[in-house]
C-alpha cells in the first residue's frame, strides 16, 4: 500500500510537518509524498482536511440502499463557516435541523482562515473593557457603497449582527472566546487567536487550520451536535424540491444512494464556485491553465465547485458567474519569510523575462480588486504570463534588509528563520528560488536570456543613482540598487482564498431570488455561495464577507428562518 496527494492541496503543511519520516515535501507548488521514505503509517490522511490523500488499494465499495426519506424544519447545506453557524443557532433556538455536507470533513475554506471582526459585542467587549460602538463600522460602510444607502436602520441592524454572533458564541462557553486576542495593536473590532490550537508546528502564519476559522468552526459543529443537530457527510445536494413555488426540501446523493430530505426551510452555505474549472475559464482563460503550476492557487476546498448556484438556477434562480478575480502576488507554499518580504516598498520584480514589471510601493495587494484595469496591474501582469509567474529580484543588501525587518515573533512564538527558510529554497530543484553570484547566471538558472535581465538590472541601478523612477514612480526613499552578489530571485504567482465574489442572488435578507427580483420562499444563501459586494449596495450590505462574516450571516440566518416558520406553519 502506498499514498500519494490529489490534485487540490492548498499547502497548508500539516501533514508535511506531521509526518515521522519527512517524507511529504513541496514541489511544483504542490505537496507531493517521497514514495522511498514513505512508511506508509497514514498519519498524513487524517491531517487532510480537504481528503486528498488516498491510499493506492482502492477502498471498499460502498453499501448500496434504497432512497432514505428524512424530515426537519431547518435544512442546512454545506458545513462551512456559514453552515455550522446557522446550524448551531437554529438548534438553539429548538427547530429541528438537519445539516449535510458533500466532503468527508465539516469546516470548509473557513477551517483555514484566521482573523474576523465582530463589531457590537456588547456582552464581549464589555467584559474585555472595549466599546461596543458601531457607529465607525457604519460610517465604512457608508464611504464604501458607491452609489450611497439610506436603508440606515437596516445597515445599523446587520453591522450589530456580527456583534450578536460574538456574543452568543461566548454566552454558550466563556471559554469559546478565551484564546483570542486584538489582531493588531489598538484594533477595537479585530481579532484572532493568541496561538494555533493545531498545527502548531507550522511557521506560516498566513494559512491555518489551527487560527480562528477552525477554532470557531470547531466549537460551533460541536455545540450543534450537543443539541441535537443530525449531521451527515459525504452527502451531496443536487437538486432543490418545490412545492407551489417555494423551496420544500432537497435530493441528495451520498455513497450508497439518494437521500430525500424534506424541510420548511433551506439555508445554503454550498461555497462558491472557484475549484470549477470550466466556470473559472469562462471569467479569464488565464485563470487556469493547462500547467497547474502556471494557474492562479486556488486557497479552497475541492467541493466549492458551484453545487449550489446550479441548484438554484434549475429551480428558476438568478446567478451571476461572471465575478471572480485573483489576487497577487504570493509566495505560497513555500518561505513564509519570503512571503513576508513581497510587500516591502523596495522591492523588484520583473516578468518571466527578466524585465521590470510593476511595483507594490505605490499600489499594494489588489484584494477584492477586480482582475484587469488599474485598480489591481500586479495580478493582471501576473495573468498574462504563459508561466503564471514572476520574481522578486533582490541582491544581498536587499535580502539583509527584508530580512532585519521581520522582527516580530511568529504566531507560535518563535523567530522567524528567514535565513535557514532563504537557503533551503534556493537549494530545491524547484521554482520558488534561485541564487547566482551574477545576474547572467541568475538568468540561466530561471530561464531568461541574461542580456535582458541584465539590461534591467543596469536600468533599475542608474534609476537609483538618478533618485527618479520614471518607469514605476517607485519614492526615491525606496530606491535601493541591486548589486552586491549573491544575488536572489522568488518566484510570485497570483492566489485567491475562496471568495468566487459571484453568485446566487440574495435580497437583503439572505433570501434566494429569481431574475426579477422577487423572493423564492423557502431558501437563504449567504457566505461565498451568494453575490455580495463590497461597495455595490448588493445583498445584506454589513452582513456579507469575510471570516466573521460567514459564521454571523449563518447565526442571523437562522434566526430569520425562525419567523418565517412562524408565516408557514
Amino acid at each position: 500500500m502506498a499514498y500519494y496527494i490529489e490534485k487540490g492541496c492548498i499547502g497548508c503543511h500539516y501533514c508535511e510537518l506531521e509526518c515521522p519520516v519527512s517524507a511529504i515535501y513541496i514541489q511544483h507548488g504542490f505537496n507531493q509524498i517521497d514514495q522511498d521514505k514513505c512508511i506508509e503509517c497514514g498519519a498524513c490522511v487524517d491531517r487532510c482536511r480537504l481528503d486528498l490523500i488516498k491510499s493506492t488499494e482502492p477502498e471498499p465499495a460502498p453499501t448500496p440502499h434504497d432512497p432514505v426519506e428524512l424530515n426537519c424544519q431547518v435544512l442546512v447545506v454545506g458545513a462551512g463557516g456559514v453552515g455550522t453557524g446557522a446550524a448551531a443557532r437554529a438548534a438553539d433556538l429548538g427547530l429541528d435541523t438537519i445539516l449535510i455536507e458533500a466532503a468527508k470533513w465539516y469546516g470548509g475554506g473557513t477551517w483555514f482562515a484566521h482573523g474576523g471582526q465582530f463589531p457590537g459585542a456588547k456582552r464581549y467587549y464589555g467584559r474585555i473593557g472595549k466599546s461596543s460602538d458601531i457607529e465607525p463600522q457604519v460610517q465604512f460602510w457608508l464611504r464604501n457603497q458607491k452609489n450611497g444607502y439610506r436603508n440606515m436602520d437596516k445597515l445599523r441592524s446587520n453591522i450589530a449582527a456580527n456583534g450578536e454572533f460574538l456574543d452568543w458564541f461566548d454566552e454558550l462557553d466563556p471559554g469559546n472566546t478565551a484564546p483570542f486576542v486584538p489582531a493588531q495593536p489598538g484594533a477595537p473590532v479585530a481579532f484572532d487567536m493568541k496561538e494555533r490550537h493545531i498545527n502548531e508546528k507550522s511557521n506560516d502564519d498566513s494559512i491555518g487550520p489551527g487560527w480562528m476559522g477552525s477554532w470557531i468552526t470547531e466549537k460551533l459543529f460541536e455545540t450543534a451536535m450537543k443539541k441535537g443537530v443530525r449531521y451527515f457527510n459525504r452527502t451531496r445536494a443536487v437538486e432543490l424540491l418545490t412545492d407551489g413555488g417555494r423551496v420544500t426540501g432537497v435530493r441528495a446523493l451520498d455513497p450508497g444512494g439518494e437521500v430525500l430530505i424534506r424541510a420548511d426551510a433551506v439555508i445554503l452555505g454550498t461555497g462558491g464556485y472557484m475549484m470549477n474549472d470550466v466556470r473559472m475559464r469562462a471569467i479569464d482563460p488565464d485563470m487556469v491553465k493547462a500547467d497547474p503550476v502556471a494557474s492562479y492557487l486556488r486557497l479552497n476546498v475541492p467541493t466549492n465547485v458551484g453545487d449550489g448556484h446550479e441548484m438554484v438556477e434549475k429551480i428558476g434562480g438568478a446567478v451571476d458567474y461572471t465575478r471572480g478575480g485573483t489576487r497577487g502576488p504570493t509566495h505560497h507554499p513555500y518561505s513564509y519569510a519570503v512571503n513576508m518580504m513581497l510587500m516591502n516598498p523596495e522591492a523588484v520584480y520583473v516578468d518571466e523575462t527578466g524585465v521590470r514589471c510593476f511595483d507594490l510601493s505605490n499600489d499594494r495587494m489588489g484584494g477584492g480588486a477586480p482582475i484587469t484595469g488599474p485598480n489591481c496591474p500586479a495580478s493582471e501582469i501576473i495573468l498574462r504570463q504563459k508561466s503564471g509567474l514572476c520574481y522578486l529580484l533582490m541582491d544581498k543588501n536587499m535580502l539583509e534588509l527584508f530580512g532585519s525587518r521581520l522582527t516580530r515573533p511568529l504566531d507560535n512564538g518563535r523567530p522567524c528563520p528567514w535565513r535557514e527558510e532563504v537557503e533551503a529554497e534556493v537549494a530545491l530543484e524547484d521554482v520558488p528560488g534561485r541564487k547566482a553570484d551574477t545576474i547572467p547566471a541568475l538568468a540561466e538558472k530561471l530561464g531568461m536570456d541574461p542580456e535582458v535581465l541584465s539590461a534591467t538590472v543596469r536600468r533599475y541601478n542608474g534609476i537609483c543613482a538618478e533618485g527618479l523612477d520614471q518607469d514605476f514612480g517607485k519614492a526615491p526613499k525606496y530606491l535601493q540598487p541591486i548589486q552586491q552578489p549573491p544575488f536572489y530571485a522568488f518566484a510570485v504567482r497570483n492566489f485567491d482564498n475562496g471568495a468566487s465574489r459571484g453568485g446566487i442572488s440574495i435580497d437583503e435578507d439572505f433570501r434566494v431570488l429569481r431574475p426579477d427580483g422577487s423572493v423564492i420562499p423557502g431558501v437563504y444563501a449567504s457566505g461565498d455561495a451568494a453575490t455580495y459586494s463590497w461597495t455595490e449596495n448588493i445583498g445584506p450590505v454589513g452582513l456579507c464577507g469575510g471570516l466573521a462574516g460567514s459564521w454571523a450571516s449563518g447565526y442571523h440566518i437562522a434566526e430569520l428562518v425562525r419567523d418565517y416558520l412562524h408565516t408557514v406553519v
